[in-house]
């Protein structure tokens, strides 16, 4: 998934490629303009589930954690889903400390 700013700096066939490769779209030849190409792709990008218990940025971390992945792994998963710059990359760590914490992992 890509955020608003990378799709502004893709050229109309990239946007396209993009579009296309997204779940559940028709495929197209190309766009008539660059900015329906962007109207259409965010329109048809899976949505980011609404925060709650588990389903905020903590909770996909703590999820990826239990599942064994490194912090850097973790990092490039949440900061494509949720959109995150790079000011959050401590993210995961964070989790990973807090969960320790809590006795929840070993």
């Amino acid at each position: 998934m890509f955020t608003t700013d990378q799709l502004t700096k893709m050229t109309i066939a990239e946007l396209t490629a993009a579009y296309n490769e997204l779940p559940g779209v028709k495929p197209i030849k190309k766009f008539e303009t660059k900015l329906k190409g962007i109207a259409r792709y965010v329109a048809a990008a899976p949505k980011v589930p609404a925060s709650g218990k588990g389903r905020g940025v903590s909770g996909r971390c703590r999820e990826l954690i239990l599942q064994g992945l490194p912090n850097a792994e973790i990092w490039t998963l949440i900061q494509t889903e949720f959109n995150l710059d790079d000011s959050k990359k401590y993210y995961p760590a964070w989790n990973r400390s807090d969960m320790a914490r809590k006795s929840k992992t070993a």
